[in-house]
């Protein structure tokens, strides 16, 4: 990808590499960079998003059916998720859902 048409403004020298003798951009940490700035979603949004994913009934089966108390806690008592938070993350690779997956379903 040509630096000049790098679709985010924080783009800095941090994302750069070169390549045969070209700079370009360091598509993962690019990627890892947007994951991190998504925004976090509020406790409907989220299960609304599940929902459109065509997931709620899954995530919540899950829920209930895991020996994680931690993770039965923040589900059912957080305000808001956020994309990289690490119980959130590791509950959706158990249930098999790609770091894409989770995007899409994020920014949808």
């Amino acid at each position: 990808t040509d630096i000049t048409n790098a679709h985010t403004p924080d783009c800095g020298p941090e994302f750069w590499l070169i390549e045969n003798g070209e700079i370009k951009i360091d598509q993962q940490k690019l990627i890892e960079f947007n994951r991190k700035n998504m925004p976090d979603l509020s406790r409907i949004e989220f299960k609304y998003k599940l929902h459109k994913a065509g997931k709620l009934e899954e995530v919540e089966q899950f829920i209930k059916t895991t020996d994680n108390f931690l993770l039965q806690l923040a589900y059912n008592e957080a305000q808001f998720f956020s994309r990289t938070d690490t119980l959130l993350t590791q509950a959706l690779e158990d249930l098999g859902w790609t770091d894409e997956q989770v995007d899409e379903m994020w920014t949808s």
